[in-house]
């Protein structure tokens, strides 16, 4: 009851300030060079039928569209408001927690709107059609807010919507006057008295002007909606990176925006889903904590060609990307095994002057057979098979291998699946032609911020002694050995994991004023 209170009050604060924003920009025209006005919100729900059913004939909204996705389940839901304004309502599930989502601006031209973003400095992927067969692209502002960029074409179905649109209902005004901020405007409509209430809601308009008033609004509003989980559920906000090399890298942000910054960059075959016992514990209550999916991974883009994953530079730019487009200051990098290869790059490239600190966990820093584990070898061959059941055995046995007791059957199965989301192609120029032997030793003797080495004792993937080794090369290491641990003390050991990191960042934080 508490969230469909809160909810209420932000439906109607976002109402009044969408409708006297758009009372404004018609009177002043748009001036902010992008062609840009709000359009709707998005807001993810627990149950989608008593959703609507409140915002149909509670709120007095129209249900506008519906669209479903290819595999004809149900995507959105749109509730018109205004003619050109809407509630957009989503299912909320375990990866799209219940809350506030996006805003939606509306552009004239988005292809316009992104010329001039980008020359503003804003980093924005090109406008694709979408299921509405709207014309659409997203930007994420400093503080993780993410905004749709969309434009209507006649055969849209919002601008179908906006073509028919028929105002049927005043539920919506009725709601407003009773929530009303102003104590004498709330006393008019309850006693029924709403000519009274309008024009004290008119008279404040026109003294202190509708775009700042509908600001304010729309401000209280959105500190009255109750926000998704820090980390828990899966609580993120997405952020899409563009490299030099025109790839395109999912990323993910999470936690505390003014805590101490994390970029956890995971190893071969994986994803950001890796770190699920860091995203989905108490460290987001403190730090910031930025995920991603490195080229090739999870939901980034996968070229299949060698030449991706094989140019030591294009690796060290991603990274830096990465920093950049979720605008980190000074993260501490929690590097895991392969990442070991990538942030090594980023070393030989970059240096470690943007960095508070490297946690290297279960990394080499260079390619040396002794370290070889049993898994990995055992598994080389298997995972690069064109045969797909081949691929899949060894797959199965490379997640098994990685950590010493057996995971749960509910992360076990989560494992395999991002782990097979990975092309063949891809798995085999991760580790062939230039990538078959590195030697990072240099690149890390020179490294001056804090480093911590984490590597369990029983790895059966990169044997412990590559840890000892990483640990003599850089000035003042420090070597954590996880005892009965295998490749991953983050997902068996998360309670001492979580411990160590979060006391070992505040650390390299403090040493960095």
């Amino acid at each position: 009851m508490r969230w469909m209170r809160n909810t209420s009050i932000f439906v109607a604060g976002c109402v009044f300030g969408m409708l006297m924003m758009q009372a404004s920009a018609a009177q002043k025209g748009n001036g902010n060079g992008t062609g840009l006005r709000l359009n709707h919100f998005g807001i993810n729900v627990k149950n989608l039928d008593e959703s609507i059913d409140f915002y149909t004939k509670t709120m007095g909204f129209r249900e506008a569209f519906s669209a479903h996705d290819k595999q004809g389940k149900l995507a959105f839901v749109y509730l018109q408001i205004s003619r050109d304004t809407f509630v957009e309502l989503a299912p909320a599930d375990a990866d799209h927690p219940v809350g506030f989502t996006h805003v939606g601006l509306w552009a004239d031209d988005v292809k316009a709107t992104v010329a001039a973003l980008r020359q503003n400095g804003v980093t924005v992927d090109e406008p694709v059609v979408g299921m509405t067969k709207a014309a659409i692209t997203n930007v994420t502002d400093p503080n993780g807010v993410r905004m749709e960029l969309l434009e209507y074409p006649p055969d849209s179905l919002q601008g179908k919507a906006m073509q028919a649109w028929k105002w049927i209902g005043a539920g919506a005004l009725e709601f407003l006057h009773a929530n009303a901020a102003d104590p004498k405007t709330r006393a008019a409509a309850k006693s029924g008295n709403r000519s009274k209430g309008d024009g004290l809601m008119r008279n404040h308009a026109r003294r202190y002007g509708w775009a700042p008033l509908a600001l304010a609004v729309m401000i209280a509003a959105l500190a009255t909606m109750q926000r998704p989980a820090r980390g828990g559920e899966h609580g993120y906000t997405p952020l899409s990176v563009k490299t030099l090399d025109g790839l395109t890298i999912r990323a993910q942000v999470w936690g505390n925006p003014n805590g101490p910054e994390i970029l956890f960059i995971h190893g071969f075959s994986q994803s950001y889903l890796s770190w699920i016992k860091q995203t989905g514990s108490d460290l987001t209550v403190n730090f910031r904590i930025v995920t991603y999916d490195l080229r090739g991974h999870g939901g980034s883009d996968k070229p299949l060609d060698a030449k991706y994953y094989q140019n030591d530079k294009a690796w060290a730019d991603e990274v830096e990307a990465v920093i950049q487009a979720a605008h980190l200051r000074r993260p501490v990098v929690v590097a895991w095994s392969y990442g070991g290869r990538v942030i090594g790059n980023y070393l030989r490239y970059y240096g470690d002057g943007q960095l508070a600190g490297l946690d290297l966990v279960d990394i080499r820093t260079k390619t040396d057979p002794a370290t070889d584990g049993e898994v990995t070898l055992k598994t080389a061959t298997p995972m690069v098979s064109d045969d797909i059941a081949t691929n899949i055995a060894g797959t199965e046995a490379f997640v098994r291998g990685v950590t010493a007791a057996p995971l749960s059957a509910k992360d076990f199965e989560q494992a395999v699946a991002y782990n097979m989301v990975t092309p063949v192609e891809v798995r085999a120029a991760l580790r062939g032609g230039a990538n078959s032997h590195v030697d990072f030793t240099a690149d890390f003797q020179k490294v001056r911020v804090p480093v911590l080495v984490t590597h369990g004792d029983k790895d059966a993937l990169i044997k412990v002694g590559a840890a000892r080794y990483t640990a003599s090369i850089i000035p003042g290491a420090k070597l954590s050995i996880y005892e009965n641990v295998g490749h991953a003390a983050f997902l068996e050991q998360p309670e001492r994991f979580n411990k160590e990191l979060a006391d070992f960042v505040m650390k390299a934080n403090e040493k960095g004023r």
